[in-house]
């Protein structure tokens, strides 16, 4: 695994790309699959584990991340909430905003194009759990303003009480 701090490839094509469940989750690594086996599927790319890695890192919440698994309940929920908010409320990592950019502009060539922001954990909908519906997805992402704000949001909902 290399680290978000060393300038890691941050963006996975779905068609075509390195799209595995290692680097964008099992979710987005089937799409990819899909599309190898020739079905039809969206054109769209994947943040990977990297990117979000680097965010927890520029956020400065990646000690608290880190803590919350070993902790007792409440503390969990109080270091949850902690990096939550750094997600909110930090600017995306240096290493993630020109990459994201020159996707999304590659994705919406033609005039009027939408886009959806969603998750696709590394952990989420694998042979042993299901997260349905537990983290925030974003419909209709219109230009690179939104897809920063909704980048951030999907990510801070990885750590949301329901989750």
């Amino acid at each position: 695994m290399s680290d978000p701090r060393d300038g890691a490839d941050v963006i996975a094509p779905l068609l075509g790309g390195d799209a595995t469940a290692e680097r964008v989750g099992p979710k987005a690594a089937t799409l990819a699959k899909l599309h190898e086996a020739g079905l039809p599927i969206p054109e769209g790319f994947c943040l990977t584990a990297d990117a979000y890695r680097a965010q927890i890192v520029s956020a400065g919440v990646e000690d608290a991340a880190g803590r919350v698994g070993r902790a007792d309940s409440h503390e969990a929920r109080r270091l949850a909430l902690q990096v939550r908010l750094g997600l909110f409320r930090a600017p995306l990592a240096s290493l993630v905003t020109d990459p994201l950019g020159a996707a999304f502009e590659r994705l919406t060539t033609e005039p009027g194009t939408l886009v959806a922001v969603r998750s696709s954990a590394l952990l989420e909908d694998s042979p042993t759990a299901s997260f349905a519906g537990q983290f925030d997805t974003f419909l209709g992402v219109a230009n690179p303003a939104d897809l920063v704000t909704a980048v951030r949001a999907c990510w801070a909902s990885l750590w949301s009480t329901r989750a």
